[in-house]
């Protein structure tokens, strides 16, 4: 039905009947996603079920796209309509309730589910554990134990989209779309529009220069466009005749065993050797296992090269388990050996150790045997890609070791570029990572030159404008410049101010946020029964979008610093500007100790949430300093803070 205003009783009972009537509904029934006909509601933590779940759906052969509760806060009710409704199969993954968060996210996970059934989708709920559920949906879930037991529970809906996607029977839209609903932003996370992303990426000098080999690191904060360049350079060098391409998206928690079971009892050296060699032969692994999975057509067709690659295949070996599992299986089941391989080693203590550790083998025939493959299938070059590694660790404070896997994750990279190098083969490797780490490894004076990074911060309004506009233009098909085609579907101002700048500014300057807000200024608008997006429309949005902001910034703080997630709640009623003691007074009423005020302000200021307000008004952000939050405190025009625009709605500040 949309949105209805009202006064009273009366005033919605006769509205109701009015919309009821028209015939015209608001929404319509999306089309069916073909490409990707499978939706998941992931969970907020990262289990052993979930890691499993995800190897499954890979392996299925089925696309598929996500709702990560770690990315995005909230699934509002419009996405869940048009995700679900555009599905031929939705997939909830439920938590034990004794985890924290479990309420809230399997609440989430019964709606998509609810809706799902209601629309007539195949519909698995899977449950983690034995647990007496609500009567409502106690016959459709799906509980395990082990998460072995997933695939199983699995496949038969699997098997079932299939079978319907080959009934070939779509149904066309009931309505012809307004042009403001023609609209599509795209989805918020990249790894959700891989597809669509070649048609509308920005191809910005930072993508250009990752692409050509001049960086081993891309560095930036979540929603900066990351993972967005991680598929544009895996797009671009797509696995072929010419080219090796390995994209690796391993999680930090997956080394934690490593961590606690084998590092903290070796000397700062050992760590490092220990680490380094865990990557090079992790890499090495990998490489080959590329190479058998992909490169057998090629092989077949030369005598000479199917040598190489069966020297590749003997040195790689046939561990079944280790071949049938996706690539954080095989990361969890390399971290295990090594740890069984610990329970015989009594003492760690030379180089012998270290490779007798890490190392099942002499690895030099797994190396060499890569190395002759490559030179001799006529390889241009080798691309190996890392996403994700620093994924919940701690902001500002991240620890020696994590930093270390970091160094040595670089290291083993170099180490395998040398290699290569010598059988004339190009390798890059490019690792993403945030702001933080990277300046930790900037601080570190013996580190210092040794990688090349492009920095992701987005100052360019322009580059904003044409985010929004190529998405615009694909999905609408109506071609002109920006200039032309906002004012066709956006009111121009708003309080007097240009309406793209005002929104954009309340954004922490990162493209997720641009397209969040602008795409729920599009949802208002449609819901109203709108043409264009009015300033109503867009100052309602502005209320939706900024207690989203608020709702991701605490689970941004929860991921990396647990203690102070709720700390911006803190600030509601506040001015939106503070002097340094009324900051202090708030830090307070949020049960922050003396000794750390000042860490959770340099914290707030990094995360953008505080700014820095001068003498002339001027309001300054972290991501205008590259998040150098000791180059931002040192100005000489510093008076108070303030709290960033895209907040103060939720927050209620008085901006006066």
């Amino acid at each position: 039905m949309g949105y209805i205003d009202f006064q009273n009783s009366t005033d919605l009972s006769e509205k109701i009947t009015q919309r009821l009537a028209d015939e015209n509904p608001v929404h319509r029934h999306p089309d069916s996603n073909i490409e990707q006909p499978l939706y998941v509601v992931k969970s907020h933590i990262q289990t052993d079920g979930m890691i499993k779940l995800m190897s499954v759906l890979k392996k299925s052969g089925l696309r598929f796209r996500t709702f990560d509760p770690r990315e995005t806060s909230r699934l509002s009710l419009q996405e869940a309509y048009k995700e679900v409704c555009s599905s031929y199969g939705v997939i909830a993954y439920l938590v034990d309730p004794n985890r924290i968060g479990a309420i809230a996210h399997n609440s989430r996970c019964a709606f998509a589910a609810g809706m799902a059934m209601a629309t007539g989708k195949f519909t698995l709920m899977l449950q983690e554990n034995e647990i007496r559920q609500p009567i409502d949906y106690r016959d459709i879930v799906k509980s395990y134990s082990k998460a072995s037991e997933i695939q199983d529970l699995t496949i038969p809906l699997v098997k079932s989209v299939v079978e319907k996607l080959q009934e070939k029977r779509f149904v066309a839209t009931a309505l012809p779309l307004k042009q403001l609903e023609k609209i599509d932003l795209g989805d918020l996370a990249a790894e959700n529009e891989i597809g669509a992303l070649r048609t509308y990426f920005v191809p910005t000098g930072q993508y250009n220069d990752a692409k050509r080999g001049h960086a081993s690191l891309v560095v930036g904060r979540k929603g900066t466009g990351k993972t967005a360049i991680f598929y544009g350079v895996r797009s671009a060098y797509k696995p072929s005749k010419d080219h090796l391409v390995l994209d690796l998206k391993p999680e930090g928690h997956q080394l934690t065993k490593l961590r606690e079971a084998v590092l903290k009892e070796l000397s700062p050296g050992l760590r490092q050797h220990v680490l380094t060699a865990f990557w090079n032969y992790l890499l090495l692994m990998e490489l080959s296992h590329k190479i058998i999975q992909e490169e057998e057509r090629y092989a077949y067709r030369d005598r000479r090269l199917k040598s190489a690659y069966d020297e590749v295949v003997k040195a790689h070996g046939t561990e079944q388990l280790f071949e049938q599992a996706d690539f954080s299986e095989r990361l969890l089941f390399l971290v295990d050996s090594i740890l069984e391989r610990r329970k015989n080693i009594s003492q760690i203590s030379t180089t012998a150790h270290v490779t007798q550790l890490v190392y099942k083998e002499d690895i030099r025939p797994l190396s060499n045997s890569i190395s002759d493959y490559l030179k001799l299938s006529g390889k241009e070059d080798v691309w190996v890609l890392f996403d994700n590694l620093d994924k919940g660790w701690p902001v500002t404070c991240a620890t020696p070791e994590d930093i270390l896997i970091v160094k040595c994750l670089l290291e083993a990279n170099r180490k395998i570029q040398r290699q290569f190098e010598i059988r004339q083969v190009e390798y890059h490797g490019i690792v993403f990572i945030r702001n933080d780490i990277y300046q930790h490894l900037v601080i570190d004076p013996a580190d210092r030159g040794k990688e090349i990074a492009v920095i992701l911060d987005w100052n360019d309004p322009e580059l904003f404008k044409e985010i929004i506009l190529r998405r615009i233009v694909y999905s609408t098909q109506i071609d002109q410049p920006f200039d032309i085609i906002w004012p066709l579907f956006f009111e121009t101002h708003i309080d007097g101010a240009e309406s793209f700048s005002y929104i954009l500014e309340r954004t922490l300057m990162r493209p997720r946020e641009i397209l969040r807000f602008t795409r729920d200024s599009i949802n208002t608008a449609v819901n109203r029964g709108h043409d264009k997006v009015l300033e109503a429309d867009i100052l309602q949005a502005e209320n939706s979008y900024s207690h989203d902001l608020l709702c991701d910034m605490s689970f941004e703080l929860q991921d990396v610093t647990p203690d102070y997630a709720d700390v911006p709640y803190a600030f509601i009623g506040s001015n939106a500007f503070l002097s340094k003691e009324q900051v202090y007074s708030r830090l307070e009423d949020a049960k922050v100790s003396l000794d750390k005020r000042d860490h959770v302000i340099e914290i707030l200021l990094w995360f953008a949430f505080l700014g820095i307000s001068t003498a002339s008004g001027e309001e300054i952000y972290s991501y205008q300093f590259q998040h150098d939050i000791k180059r931002m405190q040192n100005l000489k025009e510093h008076i108070n803070y303030c709290i960033h625009p895209g907040f103060r709605r939720a927050l209620e500040c008085d901006s006066r």
